[in-house]
Order: structure tokens, then sequence, then C-alpha cells
């Protein structure tokens, strides 16, 4: 009995993937052969949380709404480091609106 499961690309929700190798860490690599699509390359297991797509999205959100970067806060809450999460804001920096303009 075969079982097929059938594989979207998370970005532009095409099914035109096929297997492209394997990561450092062993898990299995996807190419999106979507002329649209933005990335060409994806996995759907990470080893590490701050790989994962939104992952940054959510560090964003959370320092607008006022959580700090060190362990008891973003970095803890998502799993990441506080490496991370200071490159994820230093990134948007240009995005993000400051809250008090006088300074």
């Amino acid at each position: 009995m075969m079982c097929c499961t059938e594989v979207l690309c998370p970005n532009c929700t095409s099914s035109n993937i096929l297997k492209s190798g394997f990561g450092r860490s062993g898990r299995q690599r996807y190419s999106c052969k979507n002329t649209a699509c933005d990335t060409k390359t994806n996995m759907f297991e990470y080893c590490y949380k701050g790989c994962v797509s939104g992952t940054r999205k959510q560090i964003l959100s959370m320092a607008i709404n006022g959580s700090g970067i060190s362990d008891t806060d973003t970095s803890r809450v998502l799993k990441v480091s506080k490496g991370t999460v200071t490159s994820a804001i230093a990134r948007q920096e240009d995005q993000l609106i400051s809250v008090n303009p006088n300074i």
C-alpha cells in the first residue's frame, strides 16, 4: 500500500514542488518550480525554530507590543536565541515605528 501526501509551497501554495536534496542536518529540502515564487528552496522540518517561516513576524509583533529581548520574554517564549531576536529587529528597524518620537 502506497501513501502519498501532497506537498505545497509555503510561500505561493503551488503544488509544483520537487525534492531538492538534503540539508546539513539531514532533513529533506524541496524546490518550488513556480516562476512567480520568491523562494526557490524550503524545508518543512527545521532543527532550529528561528528558521521557521513566520518566526520573524512573531518576533516583530512581540517587539511592537513591548516584549523584551531577554530570556524572560521573546527569546524564551519562541525558543530562539537572543541573537536571533536582535538580528530580526535590527533588519526591520526602518519599518518599526518609534513609540516616543522625541528620543
